[in-house]
């Protein structure tokens, strides 16, 4: 009960589930649960749950979204950060499919580089309207998302416009599992402060009803 399974074993089962996805035998947005949470039973055993309760969600890899190779990287002094920067693409209006989000993805990186002349995608990490959580600039990395808190902070992308309309409720899910899991990582303090882009500058950013939203949530002050 009190046993951890092996490195090995645990990296097989993340393996495993993430080629589920891949496959699409899973959706980008699966639930892991243990077989205690659907029965009264002590299996998983105590370890192997509160391993898996800490699980964090599948994220697309740079090399999965066929990501261009960054210029340069600066990467954060301090670790864990204290701030979670909220932000969204306003265009696309929205994407619901990974293929789409994706190409969204790549685009945005094309007008950061291109366009903005920075040395890669601006943002930590972008969650698609299916769910799918992208790697832009990582946990470990300083991004480019909002001037002048880039280095205290980690900025996480919406994909979408969410000036009249929500985000799906799988992307807030995601969202929300995505920044626990920076917590466990040791990316964000425990007690980490949410802000909308529009708090730390003159901008419509993350949009009227996302930025509702996320002043609800408990790290928001």
């Amino acid at each position: 009960m009190d046993k951890s399974p092996t490195q090995i074993q645990l990296n097989t089962a993340k393996q495993l589930l993430e080629c589920g996805v891949s496959l699409g035998k899973l959706r980008s947005d699966y639930i892991v649960r243990g077989h205690r949470d659907m029965v009264s039973t002590t299996c998983p055993g105590d370890t192997l749950y509160n391993i898996i309760r800490s699980s964090c969600p599948h994220i697309v890899s740079r090399t999965e979204w066929n990501a261009r190779a960054t210029k340069s990287v600066t990467y954060l002094k301090n670790q864990p950060v204290q701030y979670a920067f909220i932000h969204h693409s306003a265009s696309p209006a929205e994407c619901l499919t990974k293929d789409s989000c994706a190409a969204a993805v790549r685009g945005f990186q094309n007008y950061h580089m291109d366009t903005r002349g920075w040395h890669d995608i601006g943002y930590n990490f972008l969650i698609g309207g299916e769910g799918t959580v992208f790697e832009g600039r990582g946990w470990d990395r300083v991004g480019s998302h909002t001037k002048n808190y880039n280095s205290v902070g980690l900025g996480f992308c919406f994909i979408g416009n969410f000036m009249t309309k929500g985000p799906t409720q799988v992307q807030l899910n995601s969202a929300k599992q995505l920044l626990e899991c920076g917590v466990q990582l040791g990316k964000l303090e425990w007690d980490y402060t949410v802000r909308g882009h529009r708090d730390m500058k003159s901008t419509q950013c993350p949009g009227d009803i996302l930025y509702n939203i996320i002043t609800g949530w408990p790290h928001y002050h």
